[in-house]
């Protein structure tokens, strides 16, 4: 949906002609184009018009602006964020289950397993050491996936010869 469409005076604009190219897109700051969806707009309620894109509209992950001007109407604009598939089914997707996972408030029984690959400082590693193997070999230490085989990552040990024998830990190394 794009709108609403309003008159000068602030009035709904409900009978516009918006063709394919009464809209046109940015993404991520590029030069404005024509929307590829060949649909018009039509009208749905209160000066609101539906917009339809297709793959070639969004087919690049960050900002989209659409912007729409008719003859009858103060110029329209929208921002929206395009997300890759994998975000928008874990995010946004009715049937996600991760998404019901954290309405449920029940996102700790997730299978970690199943977790894409994460950044190094992802909440889910911290809770790997937790649970996962773990091993120590020549100053390094190893935090493994559900696997038990898969390093997700590893920390630099820092050892006191006189004092404990590992005095710290440090993930960043």
């Amino acid at each position: 949906m794009v709108g609403p469409y309003v008159s000068s005076d602030g009035i709904a604009v409900t009978g516009l002609s918006l063709t394919q190219s009464t809209f046109m897109l940015s993404k991520n700051g590029a030069a404005f184009i024509a929307k590829n969806e060949t649909t018009a707009g039509s009208h749905r309620i209160l000066g609101y018009y539906s917009a339809e894109l297709n793959d070639t509209d969004t087919n690049g992950a960050g900002r989209l602006l659409i912007v729409s001007s008719a003859a009858a109407a103060l110029p329209v604009w929208m921002h929206f964020t395009v997300l890759p598939q994998p975000q928008f089914d874990f995010y946004i997707s009715p049937g996600s289950s991760a998404l019901m996972d954290m309405r449920n408030a029940s996102m700790f029984g997730v299978d970690m397993s199943s977790i894409s690959p994460v950044g190094t400082r992802a909440p889910v590693n911290a809770l790997r050491t937790l649970r996962n193997r773990v091993t120590t070999s020549g100053g390094v230490m190893g935090v493994y996936a559900e696997n038990d085989s898969t390093v997700v990552w590893s920390a630099t040990l820092t050892t006191n010869s006189s004092g404990d024998p590992i005095v710290e830990i440090d993930p960043a190394g």
